[in-house]
């Protein structure tokens, strides 16, 4: 639908936004009723919704396919730093005035993000040209096995932190052995989604050959670890998972846009 409609990603941003904030609002009445639960689910589809029509206006502000990359990893870098921002005050508020005062917090956000978005370019989608939004290789072989390949990075980060969360517990590892690692593979994704335009660019790669080394490399450091005893093992796969799984992230996100 997004695709189809005249000016419709800019205004699906917009809308996203907008509803964001309506669903956050609501949501302060209902902090204590199981009411929640449908509300945050929306608020889920809405933040889908969004990701999917900011990806889809970036090749609108670049210059060309080569700085696909670097845009996508300066959204990811201000998404990063931003998100460890706000969180700060929205934990203070939340220790003061409770759920109220977070959720209330959120909502200037969403309204902002509303606002801002009218700035964005529009775009002329009407239906009429280009492949077919509904077929997954949208013209070319290549997304498919990116897809399968991002599939694996995925499945690899959920099974790392899981797997990771449950050999601690049950070996009895104090609780900042797995605080290490979960915040080493917070600060290896900001690393991958800052190094990788000079992976792009310096080093020569292109985007398919940056996802198969990311893929290479991930497998590389877990193979290795193998052979290393210790807690010390887990942190650094966990952040070598998922340093990869986001230079990956961002060449797959360059190859379909």
């Amino acid at each position: 639908l997004i695709d189809r409609v005249r000016g419709g990603r800019r205004l699906m941003v917009q809308a996203t936004g907008a509803g964001r904030f309506v669903v956050q609002v609501v949501m302060i009445w209902f902090t204590d009723d199981v009411a929640l639960f449908p509300l945050v689910f929306c608020a889920l589809v809405l933040h889908k919704t969004y990701e999917i029509s900011k990806q889809a206006l970036v090749p609108a502000v670049v210059g060309s396919d080569a700085e696909l990359v670097e845009a996508n990893s300066k959204l990811g870098r201000i998404a990063g730093v931003t998100g460890a921002a706000a969180v700060v005050p929205a934990g203070a508020l939340q220790f003061l005035f409770g759920p109220v005062g977070s959720l209330a917090y959120g909502t200037v956000f969403f309204a902002a993000a509303s606002v801002f978005a009218r700035g964005l370019p529009r775009d002329t989608a009407d239906g009429g040209s280009g492949p077919d939004a509904a077929d997954v290789t949208g013209g070319s072989e290549d997304i498919g096995v990116a897809w399968a390949a991002m599939c694996v990075l995925r499945a690899t980060q959920g099974f790392v932190l899981f797997q990771i969360a449950l050999w601690f517990r049950a070996e009895g590892a104090p609780p900042v052995w797995f605080a290490a690692a979960v915040g080493m593979g917070s600060l290896a994704s900001f690393i991958g989604n800052a190094v990788a335009p000079a992976v792009r660019g310096r080093a020569g790669f292109d985007e398919e050959r940056m996802l198969a080394v990311a893929v290479m490399l991930a497998a590389a450091v877990a193979a290795g670890a193998v052979l290393i005893d210790g807690y010390l093992a887990g942190v650094v796969v966990a952040a070598a998972v998922n340093l990869c799984a986001a230079v990956g992230r961002l060449a797959f996100e360059s190859i379909v846009q």
